[in-house]
């Protein structure tokens, strides 16, 4: 009897090591990285983000207004890498961008959804076209994954 519950006892430890490390490696960490360029610097881009506005195939469209000179303009390049430290892959990861005052849109989305490897890492990219003289602190990424079947949401700063 007393095998029995020692060994009983090895497998309930077992067990709870295996959940524990599920819950601990099971979150990701962000790094973000930012640059802003005017967009009367880069003309040739900003005609490609109007055409893509104006066709309506913008990822994320924060204002309907059209847009005017590109000297009000300025693009912004958001990189996020990715790392799980975990043992179970983070799979099917959607982001969606809460936009800062001055956001006009997401113009361009590496991907629609990325998956995260065990011990590994992935990234994805953001473009963004907002009003000069706006401020570049305050956007937020919401990012929605799964690990095992379980559904995990976090929000990550987005600051240059």
């Amino acid at each position: 009897m007393k095998v029995a519950a020692g060994i009983l006892s090895v497998v309930a430890i077992l067990l709870i090591a295996l959940i524990a490390s599920f819950f601990a490696g099971g979150t990701l960490s962000v790094d973000a990285r930012v640059a802003a360029v005017p967009a009367k610097d880069a003309s040739g881009a900003f005609e490609a983000v109007a055409d893509v506005l104006t066709a309506g195939i913008a990822p994320q469209v924060f204002s309907a207004e059209a847009l005017g000179d590109a000297s009000d303009y300025v693009l912004i390049d958001i990189n996020f890498d990715f790392r799980n430290r975990g043992l179970f892959a983070a799979e099917w990861l959607t982001a969606e961008l809460a936009p800062a005052p001055g956001d006009v849109a997401v113009y361009s989305k590496g991907t629609e959804a990325i998956d995260v490897p065990a011990r590994g890492g992935n990234s994805l990219n953001l473009k963004v076209i907002a009003r000069a003289g706006g401020d570049l602190e305050g956007r937020e990424l919401k990012i929605e994954y799964y690990v095992l079947g379980m559904r995990r949401t976090a929000k990550v700063a987005c600051s240059e």
